[in-house]
């Protein structure tokens, strides 16, 4: 699929809102019909590996993975996620690496995130010269997952600016799953609902969660998120 911005997007009001408080939300991010392929795309097509820390290492397991283990080890390992979620470290939730020589759908869009027209666009919207990559994911958080207070800064990977573009139709702010932002001290700032087809773009340096996907969520919160960074 050849991707591309929906062409009604004002982008001098998006780079002027973003030079503001270093973020922005875009309503409308890609034409309807591209939106909704890569939708479905996320919902029936991707396949999942839960991802998680625990005692400060990155982890991930499959579902048939988290079935197959013993109730000890799988309760061990699910109760360790919780504890250390309970002190504000911490997430649990699907995700699956997008890689620039992936086939199909996925491995359009991250080559369009890796095109220098996009790398350009980034450059005149967030105001950071010498963009050189971009990373991305493609993310699905069930009822119960979440992603703990943090800011997204990573010397060693040089990222700038996170996105997210939110792809669950119909969302309701009282699923969960908001992208929330903080003051350095944790004050809670505001929240924003993953609006299908909406862009959430922010300094890495803004402290954020998204906030547990509700029990009575009646589907998941898909979305594929990353970061553009230098070269």
């Amino acid at each position: 699929m050849d991707f591309q911005l929906n062409p009604q997007l004002d982008l001098d009001l998006i780079a002027s809102t973003f030079a503001t408080d270093r973020r922005v939300r875009v309503n409308q991010l890609l034409p309807a019909d591209q939106a909704q392929a890569l939708s479905h795309y996320l919902a029936e097509q991707t396949s999942y590996r839960h991802a998680f820390v625990l005692d400060g290492n990155f982890g991930e397991v499959s579902g048939l993975e988290l079935r197959s283990l013993p109730e000890e080890d799988r309760n061990r390992l699910i109760q360790g996620v919780l504890a250390q979620a309970s002190r504000g470290v911490g997430f649990w939730y699907e995700r699956r690496a997008i890689n620039r020589d992936d086939k199909g759908l996925l491995g359009d869009l991250i080559n369009w995130l890796n095109s220098d027209d996009m790398l350009s666009l980034m450059a005149r919207l967030t105001g950071v010269e010498n963009y050189g990559s971009t990373i991305a994911q493609a993310t699905r958080f069930n009822r119960g997952d979440f992603l703990t207070r943090h800011q997204d800064v990573v010397t060693e990977e040089q990222r700038q600016v996170a996105y997210v573009i939110n792809l669950s139709p119909q969302w309701h702010p009282d699923w969960g799953g908001l992208l929330q932002f903080f003051q350095m001290d944790g004050t809670p700032r505001d929240a924003w609902a993953p609006d299908f087809n909406s862009l959430s773009l922010f300094d890495v340096s803004h402290v954020h969660s998204v906030t547990c996907v509700s029990p009575f969520a009646p589907a998941p919160r898909l979305a594929v998120s990353g970061w553009f960074r230098l070269r």
